[in-house]
């Protein structure tokens, strides 16, 4: 593993509190937080904490713990955000951490990671967002 990928990684800089996130959930092997560029509101990433550049590198543990949050996230947001669907997509070419995006859908156009709203992204709708994840309703 290149160390200086690691240093450099926002990701992980995240696991470790340097750079601030809105925190939906974490564990011991994952971390769940929202997208600061998100397709939609809710829009979420799934992390594992460790470093790993490809999802299908992570071992067979992680990858399934993974893929369990993912599905519990799914679930949250749809119940949330009263969304039709939930988008799962998994592309990694921005930053070199494994991730899955899971956001809430209401139709197939919004399934598009190049779909950017900025009034999605503004501080006022990120903490909205976060309001209604962390939410005990």
């Amino acid at each position: 593993m290149n160390l200086n990928k690691v240093m450099d990684c926002i990701f992980c800089k995240i696991v470790k509190g340097e750079i601030p996130a809105h925190k939906i959930y974490e564990d011991q092997k994952v971390l769940v937080f929202l997208d600061i560029t998100p397709v939609s509101k809710g829009h979420c990433l799934v992390i594992p904490k460790e470093h790993v550049e490809n999802f299908y590198d992570l071992d067979d543990q992680t990858y399934m713990h993974l893929f369990g949050v993912v599905k519990g996230v799914s679930e949250e947001l749809k119940l949330k955000f009263k969304s039709e669907k939930i988008g799962v997509m998994i592309q990694g070419f921005e930053i070199a951490h494994a991730h899955v995006h899971v956001f809430p859908l209401d139709s197939k156009e919004q399934f598009s990671l190049n779909r950017l709203d900025e009034t999605l992204s503004s501080k006022d709708n990120l903490k909205e967002a976060f309001e209604i994840l962390t939410s005990n309703e």
